[in-house]
């Protein structure tokens, strides 16, 4: 090994080094830890939607962290005139929105329901999907929690009431529904075929889904390695110019 290598000044320069190498790896592995969590939840969550469906009713007051995923059916009567629409979805590459409506139920109370996909710039009052609100319907779906703004997501507004919102928010639909009527703290996702206009139907969950963790970790150990390769070949340079530099030194000196 090079001598000048464990000079001062190069010893701090690698001290930098290998923290920030260190850092990276530390990252890596943070992320791997981050793909097994999303593999176990998807496993649970994958269980929980395979087993067999149940009234809604008999899970209304369970914790939402349990019962997510879980598939159920609920009867009731569809409040049209309180719909809204959930901006921003996909539906096979097109945009458009989601039409949720609050079910009120056979057990008293009553639950959003998010029956589907309909075209961008639909108005709220009119998606003809033929429901009469004098007449009960049967629905099946899965349970999903209520939808919360993360990061700098885009923000309702606090007041009035909204026939378009960026998120199935339940608390703030509460303050615009009838007072009598109390929405379940969880909604449903309505599955199965609805007709060949819109709203259309949502598939099921995905659960082979393991996010961007695998490519991110990748990420972290390629630059841990792109730092470590590169600071040798840096400091080997270095050292050749060092030398380069004095070869020429000595020549003036000795001409």
């Amino acid at each position: 090994m090079d001598r000048r290598l464990i000079h001062p000044g190069w010893l701090a320069a690698h001290l930098v080094v290998l923290v920030i190498a260190v850092l990276f790896v530390r990252l890596g592995m943070w992320q791997l830890d981050r793909l097994d969590e999303r593999r176990s939840v998807n496993s649970v969550i994958a269980d929980r939607f395979t087993k067999e469906p149940v009234e809604f009713e008999s899970l209304e007051r369970s914790d939402p962290q349990d019962i997510e995923y879980r598939r159920v059916t609920v009867s009731g009567r569809a409040l049209t005139d309180a719909e809204i629409l959930i901006r921003s979805q996909v539906h096979r590459g097109v945009s458009g929105s989601h039409l949720v409506l609050p079910v009120s139920h056979r057990g008293g109370g009553a639950v959003l329901v998010n029956r589907g996909w309909v075209p961008l710039d639909t108005d709220v009052g009119s998606v003809d999907h033929g429901l009469d609100p004098q007449h009960e319907l049967s629905i099946s779906g899965w349970i999903h929690r209520s939808q919360e703004r993360r990061g700098l997501g885009p923000e309702d507004p606090a007041d009035g009431v909204l026939t378009v919102m960026s998120r199935v928010d339940i608390d703030r639909v509460q303050q615009q529904v009838d007072p009598r009527l109390e929405l379940a703290d969880v909604y449903i996702v309505e599955i199965g075929e609805l007709g060949p206009g819109p709203p259309f139907a949502a598939g099921p969950p995905d659960f082979e889904d393991d996010g961007p963790h695998l490519g991110y970790a990748i990420q972290w150990f390629g630059f841990t390695v792109i730092l470590v390769v590169g600071w040798y070949f840096l400091a080997r340079q270095r050292l050749r110019a060092q030398v380069a530099s004095k070869g020429l030194a000595r020549s003036s000196t000795t001409s």
